[in-house]
């Protein structure tokens, strides 16, 4: 426990080798629980955009913001909403 009281949690650290055409994805659960009419935007829609194919990390990064602002329609939302894209060319 931190001395704000908040858990902290310990992560391992690793390393992994990009080959040509990988890539990586870092989000915040602000991403997967951003609020719409039709509840959380979740894992399943994330999932589904990125299985819709290998694209740049830039536009990757266009397609998820433009999804995640698109279901939330103006809803206010109660955490930020970090993503982190890098592609091995």
């Amino acid at each position: 426990m931190a001395r704000d009281g908040q858990r902290r949690q310990a992560f391992a650290v690793g390393q992994a080798r990009l080959e040509a055409g990988d890539g990586l994805l870092a989000f915040t659960d602000g991403v997967t629980d951003a609020r719409g009419a039709s509840g959380l935007y979740g894992e399943e829609r994330l999932l589904a955009l990125l299985g819709e194919g290998a694209a740049p990390a830039a536009a990757l990064l266009d397609a998820i913001e433009s999804a995640v602002l698109a279901h939330a329609d103006g809803w206010e939302q109660a955490d930020d909403i970090t993503l982190l894209a890098v592609r091995r060319e």
